[in-house]
């Protein structure tokens, strides 16, 4: 079963389209489309894509397509495909959080100064 079906089983509706704004209605939340077409809601979840900084695109890291966009790729210890170059936190990792984020960059630092001190 896919996750749209599992979603419709639920009576779960997803509206397709680019967001305008979002506007205080009270108790809920008012949704106004791009498109002119207007939704009251008691709750909203939003998927955003991702797309790494150009910083590592110049570099020439080696970015991964996920579902949710591009994010640079990166092995356990956090070391992107150009050497001597680390990446953590949401640049490389299509779903984060702040628990996530500071975890990914303390990795990330033990692994840089690794490198700066054993040469790997």
């Amino acid at each position: 079963m896919t996750q749209l079906e599992k979603l419709n089983e639920r009576s779960t509706h997803i509206e397709r389209g680019a967001v305008e704004r979002l506007t205080d209605e009270g108790e809920s939340v008012g949704l106004v489309m791009a498109d002119g077409r207007m939704f009251s809601l008691a709750g909203l979840f939003i998927v955003t894509e991702t797309d790494p900084s150009q910083l590592a695109i110049r570099l020439g890291c080696e970015l991964e397509v996920t579902p949710l966009g591009r994010v640079v790729k990166i092995n356990a210890s956090k070391a992107t495909s150009v050497p001597g170059v680390f990446a953590c936190g949401d640049i490389a990792r299509p779903v984060g959080n702040v628990s996530l984020a500071v975890s990914d960059g303390a990795l990330a630092g033990q692994a840089a100064h690794h490198s700066l001190v054993f040469g790997h």
